[in-house]
Formats: structure tokens, sequence, C-alpha cells
């Protein structure tokens, strides 16, 4: 396509994050393995400074807070009543540091292989 390569990329690549949330382990792994391949993969070459900015903000830092929330203690949440605690606890539970271990080693490799290009990010 001719437009911005933020139009083709963006969509996919948060749809990907989402995923990430899922329940089940192998739908996260290749959620989160696709997040960054793409990025690896497709990110130097076609996307620009705002674009990375965009991503970081749009997809990297959402799918971070998503898991750091998952693993929050049960005592940080309260349900829609207000109420301690939630119902789908044992989901979150299920996804805890393995998934925050593997995204943040996937982000590590995407810093090293892009540096020259996302050392702006750092500042």
């Amino acid at each position: 396509t001719d437009g911005h390569p933020a139009a083709v990329w963006f969509p996919i690549l948060r749809g990907l994050s989402m995923l990430v949330g899922d329940p089940r382990r192998d739908v996260r792994a290749l959620a989160l393995n696709g997040v960054f391949d793409i990025l690896r993969e497709h990110g130097k070459q076609v996307f620009d400074e705002d674009t990375w900015r965009m991503v970081f903000n749009g997809v990297i830092k959402p799918l971070f807070d998503d898991i750091h929330h998952q693993l929050a203690p049960q005592s940080d949440h309260k349900d829609g009543n207000g109420n301690e605690g939630r119902p789908d606890a044992g989901h979150w539970a299920s996804m805890g540091p393995p998934t925050c271990l593997a995204a943040l080693t996937q982000l590590v490799r995407l810093i090293e292989a892009h540096l020259d290009v996302l050392a702006f990010l750092l500042d």
C-alpha cells in the first residue's frame, strides 16, 4: 500500500498484543513471539521514529501494563462491585512470571537488534 506503514502494522501488532492475555498458553506464546518477530524482522525497514513511538506507546507499553496487572496481588484488585479479589484470578495466575519473563526477554532482544534505530527511546 502507499499509506503509512503504521496503517498496516499497528492493527496487526495491537491485535497480537491483546492475545498475550489469552488463557491458553500456546496462544499467549505465539502472540508474544508474533509481536516481537514482526518488530525485529520488519520494523527497521518500514518504521520511522514516529511509528516506533506509536508502537511503543500503543503496543509495547500496554502489553507490559496488562502483564503487570496480571501479576499484581489479588487484594490490589476490585471486582465491578468494589469487592476485593477477582473472579478470574485463576486465569491471571496461570499467565504469571513465565509470560512476563518471555516478554522482557523479547523486548531486550528487540532493543539489542535495533539499538541504532531505537536509541532515541532510551533518552
